[in-house]
């Protein structure tokens, strides 16, 4: 499973995501569901822009966990509907 460290990187730095927005002139809601993990994919627009505008890498932004994996989509949301 990859964990996104953007929330982190963000409130460390005191910055916020309509910040980051507006130095890489990325929507904000790119950001803000990357930093929620509500998004399956990532612009390399969006993640080159957050490295340069916070002076970090791409592994400062994602985290590698070795035995979690991710659910697919499909799966989460028959949950949320009650389906097995």
């Amino acid at each position: 499973m990859i964990k996104v460290r953007l929330k982190r990187l963000l409130a460390a730095q005191g910055k916020t995501y309509y910040w980051l927005s507006q130095q890489t002139d990325v929507d904000h809601t790119v950001y803000l569901r990357l930093g929620k993990g509500q998004t399956e994919s990532v612009m390399f627009r969006a993640m080159e822009g957050a490295c340069i505008a916070l002076g970090c890498t791409p592994n400062d932004l994602f985290e590698f966990v070795p035995g979690l994996i991710s659910k697919p989509k499909a799966e989460k949301a028959s949950k949320k509907r009650g389906k097995k």
